[in-house]
């Protein structure tokens, strides 16, 4: 897991340790999945079966490469009611937060 990737280096060779280690599948996570082409063909090369990330950055869709975006746009717009109706923002980053704020 990590913040964001664009050369892919930390990521792959975290991989490549746990897969030292016996793990059988890894999935790799990162908020903001800035590959740039080193980054790209890095994850080609490597044991990551999948790479979980957001949609905070546009992206086309990488030929060979096992990409899941979740989206953030529920959240943002959470936190933009809730600083709106002046209420909690951290609370609705919580897993488990206070919940949607009503108005």
């Amino acid at each position: 897991m990590d913040d964001l990737t664009e050369t892919a280096g930390t990521l792959v060779n975290a991989a490549a340790l746990l897969k030292r280690k016996g793990a059988k599948k890894i999935i790799a996570c990162v908020s903001h999945a800035i590959l740039n082409e080193t980054g790209i063909a890095r994850l080609r090369k490597c044991c990551i079966d999948e790479l979980v990330t957001t949609d905070t950055v546009l992206r086309p869709v990488i030929d060979g490469l096992k990409i899941t975006t979740l989206s953030v746009a529920g959240l943002l717009g959470e936190a933009i009611k809730r600083i709106n109706c002046n209420s909690s923002v951290t609370s609705c980053l919580n897993s488990r937060g206070a919940g949607p704020v009503e108005g």
